[in-house]
C-alpha cells in the first residue's frame, strides 16, 4: 500500500515525527469522556469499548490502520503516510482544536531544529534552471483528503462517546482554518504534462473557508433543543419565521451532510480516475530494482513504477536533476529493502546545449537509465563541426567530427588522442576538454559532473 511507503529517510522521518506529535493527543482523547459510551453501553462489547486498555491498544490502531487503506484506494497515485498524519491532524482540529494549534507550531519547531542539526551549514549555488513549484511536490489532494477523513471521524466519535466538553465554535473555525492555510490545503493543483501546472489557488482558499465555517455551525448548533415553538397571533396561527424553516439541529446536520458529500465527491472522483486510469507503459530500457521500474521521460523526469502496491510517482524532475545532480530513495519492505541512488552527468560544450546521462546505482551495480544525443559545440575547425557526448560502455566522454573527415573518439582523464589526418590533439584534463591544433587552441567542452 502506498500509505506506508516513503521516497527516502528523510520522508519517513517527517511524517515519523508528525504522528510522534499528534498521535498522542489522538490517542488521550480515545481515552477521555463518559466511562459509558452513547452506544453499546451495556454487554460485552459495551464493556470492551469502555475499557481504555482495549481502546489504545487495540481499538486505536486499527481505526488508523482502516484510514490508511481507505486514504490509499480513495486518493490520487501517490507514496507517503502523510494522509493519514492529516487525518490525525483533522480529528484534534474538531475535538481539541487550541492543543492542535499549538502541537502544530511545535511540529514546526522540531523540523526545523532537526535540519539545523542535520545540516548546520548548507553551500549551494545560483543556477538559471527553472525548477517546478513548490508545491508541485505535494500530495495536496490526499492531505486534503485526509483532513476530511479526521473531521468526519471526530464527529462520529464524539456522537459515539460523549461526555466531551465542546469545544468553543470560534476556537474550531480558526484551527481549521489556520491549519488549511498553513499546511497548503489551500493550493490543489493539476499536472497537465511536460511540466505544467494548474493552480487553483482561489477556489483552494474558498473551500478552507468553507470547511472552516462548517465545522463552525456544526459546534454552534449540535447538542441544542429545538427552537420553542412560536406564539400564535391574533389569527390563531403561529408566526412564520427564519427558525421555523431551518431548525438548529437541521443546521449542523446540514453542515455534517456537507462535509461528507465533499468528501465522498473528492474520494470517488480519485477512484474512478483510478479505475479508468491505465497503467503506465514500461518501457524497454526501464531498469527494475526489488519489484520496481525505473525510467526516464521526457519532460517528466525518473519515473518509479510498481504495480504490486499501486505506487506511480516521479523519483526527479529534469530540472532537480540538473540542480541536485543525484537523489536517492528505498525500495522493498519493511524487512528486504536497499537504497537506489540516481547520478546525473552532464557535459557543457563551449556553445550549445548539454549533454545529459543519468545513471541509477543499486546492489546489481551501476546502469545507465538515459543519456542525450551529442551535441554540437559550436566549433568548426579545419571543415570538421566538433560534437561531444557520452561513451557508456567505456564510461568516458565522447568527441565525434562531422565533415571532411569523420572520427569518433573515447576520452577519459589525462589522455590524450591525436587525429592525424586533421593534426587535432585532445586532451581531457581537469574536467575540460581540450582541442590543439594548427587553427585552434583551447577548450571545446567542459564536465560540469563527471561519471558516479
Amino acid at each position: 500500500m502506498s500509505s506506508w511507503s516513503h521516497m527516502s529517510l528523510n520522508h519517513l522521518f517527517s511524517n515519523m515525527l508528525a504522528t510522534l506529535v499528534f498521535a498522542p493527543l489522538v490517542e488521550i482523547i480515545f481515552n477521555t469522556g463518559a466511562r459509558e459510551t452513547r452506544f453499546f453501553s451495556k454487554g460485552r462489547l459495551g464493556s470492551f469499548l469502555s475499557w481504555p486498555f482495549f481502546r489504545a491498544v487495540i481499538l486505536f490502531p486499527i481505526t488508523w490502520f482502516v484510514v490508511g487503506v481507505a486514504l490509499s484506494m480513495g486518493t490520487p497515485p501517490g507514496i507517503g503516510f502523510s494522509a493519514i498524519v492529516f487525518a490525525l491532524i483533522g480529528f484534534c482540529a474538531v475535538l481539541a482544536p487550541v492543543l492542535v494549534i499549538v502541537l502544530l507550531l511545535v511540529n514546526i519547531i522540531l523540523n526545523n531544529l532537526i535540519s539545523v542539526l542535520l545540516v548546520p551549514v548548507e553551500v549551494t549555488r545560483v543556477t538559471t534552471v527553472i525548477a517546478e513549484p513548490s508545491w508541485a511536490g505535494v500530495g495536496i489532494w490526499a492531505h486534503l483528503l485526509g483532513f476530511l477523513f479526521g473531521i468526519l471521524i471526530a464527529v462520529a466519535y464524539y456522537f459515539y462517546r460523549g461526555g466531551f466538553k465542546k469545544p468553543e465554535p470560534l476556537h474550531a473555525f480558526f484551527a481549521v482554518f489556520i491549519i488549511g492555510l498553513m499546511m497548503g490545503l489551500d493550493l490543489p493543483f493539476s499536472y497537465v504534462e511536460n511540466g505544467e501546472y494548474i493552480l487553483f489557488s482561489a477556489a483552494g482558499f474558498i473551500l478552507v473557508l468553507v470547511l472552516a465555517t462548517l465545522v463552525y455551525l456544526y459546534w454552534r448548533y449540535v447538542d441544542v433543543e429545538k427552537t420553542k415553538p412560536q406564539p400564535l397571533n391574533s389569527l390563531g396561527g403561529r408566526k412564520k419565521s427564519y427558525r421555523d424553516l431551518i431548525s438548529r439541529q437541521k443546521v449542523w446536520k446540514i453542515s455534517i451532510f456537507l462535509i461528507l458529500f465533499l468528501t465522498l465527491v473528492i474520494s470517488f472522483t480519485f477512484v474512478g480516475a483510478k479505475i479508468t486510469m491505465d497503467s503506465p507503459t514500461v518501457p524497454d530500457q526501464a531498469y527494475t530494482v526489488e519489484g520496481y521500474d525505473f525510467w526516464f521521460k521526457d519532460g517528466d523526469g525518473v519515473l518509479v513504477y510498481n504495480e504490486d502496491r499501486e505506487i506511480y510517482t516521479m523519483v526527479a524532475s529534469p530540472q532537480e536533476l540538473v540542480s541536485e545532480r543525484s537523489t536517492y530513495l528505498y525500495v522493498g519492505g519493511a524487512l528486504s529493502y536497499e537504497r537506489v541512488d540516481i547520478h546525473y552527468s552532464e557535459i557543457s560544450p563551449v556553445d550549445g546545449n548539454s549533454v545529459g546521462s543519468i545513471w541509477i546505482d543499486s546492489k546489481e551495480g551501476l546502469e545507465n537509465l538515459y543519456t542525450g544525443p551529442n551535441e554540437y559545440t559550436g566549433l568548426e575547425v579545419g571543415d570538421v563541426k566538433l560534437y561531444v557526448g557520452f561513451d557508456i560502455e567505456n564510461k568516458s566522454y565522447l568527441i565525434e567530427g562531422r565533415g571532411e573527415t569523420d572520427f569518433n573518439i573515447s576520452l577519459s582523464e589525462r589522455e590524450e588522442h591525436i587525429v592525424e589526418e586533421k593534426g587535432f590533439t585532445f586532451e581531457l584534463i581537469e574536467n575540460e576538454i581540450w582541442l590543439t591544433s594548427d587553427e585552434f587552441t583551447g577548450v571545446i567542452a567542459e564536465v560540469t559532473s563527471s561519471y558516479p
